[in-house]
């Protein structure tokens, strides 16, 4: 009776945090004020969408896991400097590689400055919308209210997983490489934003890390992809001539490409080194 108790709160906690973020997002969009200005309106629906989040994670975690929000990682509390440099690193790194050692093409996308200043100001608020709910969720409320079901290991695993498998909505499944590399590199990411949040003890470090990945790759300023995407326009991309799937992370994207894959497990291994010598200076 335990175990159906804790297999079915750990199922709550893991369909309530994704319906908080996909109902944050349905409910951001009806509510669109419409602004005029498109800096305003910009900065007014990531802000809202993040808002919105917050406040259904409020309720979640007073309601349902009874806790205060401390205990999910929700307290004042500033990455430190090492955090900054990994953010911006580990993004670095990963575009680096593709543009000096795989060769390729980089194209400038021919747009007045004002648009590019739009790009940049949505990378930015992407980022750090994307970058702050998705954490406060999946290493806020879900890994911490299983946690309290079972341990760790498995509020670590379980999320990341969860993590994977809820981008494969963004491909077509049967592509069976591109879904395999997806899981791999989803849940090692999650693995990755997991372990940071528990070296810190709060999500804004793993916040950070996500932010600054997500502007930096996916906002707009630069991305790696196989051609010039006017529905998803980048002020520069760079288009690798490789095919090989396991560097362009097939459907995707470098996101779950072999490199990336590389330097996430590289942070996770730095993060968990850094943790048994924090607990060997307290023995």
């Amino acid at each position: 009776m335990i175990i159906i108790k804790r297999l079915f709160m750990t199922a709550l906690h893991i369909v309530c945090g994704i319906y908080i973020i996909l109902l944050a997002n349905r409910i951001n969009i009806d509510l669109s004020f419409n602004i005029e200005n498109e800096v305003l309106s910009r900065i007014e629906y990531f802000a809202s969408y993040a808002i919105i989040a917050f406040l259904f994670v409020v309720i979640y975690t007073k309601i349902i896991l009874r806790k205060p929000l401390k205990e999910i990682g929700l307290r004042l509390s500033m990455p430190k400097w090492n955090w900054i440099v990994i953010a911006f690193l580990l993004p670095i790194s990963v575009l680096g590689f593709y543009i000096f050692f795989i060769d390729g093409q980089l194209v400038k996308l021919d747009i007045s400055k004002e648009e590019q200043g739009l790009l940049v100001l949505r990378a930015i608020l992407l980022g750090l919308s994307s970058g702050f709910v998705e954490e406060m969720v999946f290493r806020g409320l879900i890994m911490r209210g299983i946690e309290a079901q079972w341990n760790k290991i498995v509020a670590i695993i379980v999320p990341s997983v969860c993590f994977g498998v809820g981008h494969m909505t963004q491909i077509d499944t049967e592509d069976k490489v591109s879904t395999f590399l997806l899981f791999i590199g989803g849940t090692a990411v999650g693995i990755m934003f997991s372990v940071i949040a528990y070296k810190t003890g709060t999500i804004w470090a793993n916040a950070l890390v996500h932010a600054v990945w997500n502007m930096l790759l996916l906002g707009g300023i630069i991305e790696v992809k196989p051609m010039v995407e006017s529905w998803s326009p980048s002020i520069f991309t760079y288009i690798p001539k490789t095919k090989n799937v396991l560097l362009t992370g097939g459907a995707f994207g470098i996101e779950v490409g072999l490199p990336a894959i590389i330097a996430y497990s590289i942070v996770t291994i730095y993060v968990c080194l850094e943790s048994k010598n924090d607990e060997k200076h307290v023995m």
